[in-house]
């Protein structure tokens, strides 16, 4: 099992670890609140890392909550930059 005890400051985490974390969210059965308590984070975080997984998946419906997939946000992200230079 992976432990990410957050330190006091905040922390990014990798791509690896996030889906460690989706991934025994929804293999153990458990609530974002649940796992998250058992690997060390706050539930807000990986509620919002379950929330874009399953957008990328297709399993919510990004469209009717105005909601963006992960490719769609790097887009986003991107084109604002632009915009600000």
């Amino acid at each position: 099992m992976i432990t990410m005890n957050a330190p006091s400051t905040p922390r990014r985490y990798s791509d690896e670890q996030k889906a460690e974390a989706i991934d025994f969210c929804l293999k153990e059965n458990l609530s974002c609140a649940k796992a998250a308590q058992r690997l060390g984070l706050h539930p807000s975080i990986l509620s919002r890392w379950l929330r874009q997984y399953r957008i990328d998946q297709g399993e919510a419906l990004p469209v009717d909550r105005g909601l963006l997939n992960t490719s769609e946000r790097d887009e986003l992200i991107k084109l604002r930059k632009e915009n600000r230079e």
